[in-house]
């Protein structure tokens, strides 16, 4: 993963999506990496040729009054981000490709969805139980997102939108001069 940093309670400027996005519910805190064997509520970024900018986070939460819709415990929700910047769209696509092959919970059951969306290029949704998985691209921007919570589908399709457009980046000029051909 990279070096890792503590991922701050407040709203910091990273282009990751925040627990408290997909989180509407005033009675949330944030889990301690205290009470765990690994480090949790963190961030890392690295880079490479193709993709230069690249993000992954994890933040785990507690709702003390709450239990899971199943009675297994307390409600305890979690986001994982990553988030890619990619030299061009077309590698935006592959990346998807890869990223669900790769990561995709597949194992859980039930289908990736390719939804049509026009604030995304593509749109792979995988809900399953109280896990949430997305795979969106638009333009250069590629977010991967596995969620655990009661938050709905909807809520995170919106907030992986505001995130997405605000990653767009414009193309290599590289990379320009080869789609154009």
């Amino acid at each position: 993963m990279g070096f890792c940093y503590n991922l701050q309670l407040d709203k910091t400027d990273l282009p990751i999506i925040r627990l408290s996005d997909a989180e509407n519910n005033p009675e949330l805190l944030r889990k301690d990496s205290e009470e765990s064997d690994w480090e949790i509520n963190i961030y890392s970024k690295k880079h490479s040729f193709l993709a230069p900018i690249q993000y992954q986070s994890h933040e785990y939460g507690i709702v003390s009054n709450k239990m899971w819709s199943d009675g297994s415990g307390t409600y305890s929700p979690s986001i994982h981000t990553w988030v890619f910047q990619t030299r061009s769209p077309l590698l935006s696509k592959s990346l998807i490709t890869d990223l669900v092959k790769r990561y995709g919970l597949a194992y859980l059951g039930g289908k990736f969805d390719e939804i049509e969306r026009p604030d995304f290029d593509i749109l792979i949704i995988h809900d399953v139980d109280d896990v949430i998985e997305i795979f969106a691209a638009k333009g250069n921007a590629v977010i991967h997102i596995k969620y655990y919570g009661d938050a709905s589908l909807e809520t995170l399709i919106e907030v992986t939108s505001d995130y997405i457009s605000d990653l767009q980046l414009p193309m290599s000029p590289f990379f320009k001069k080869r789609i154009q051909k």
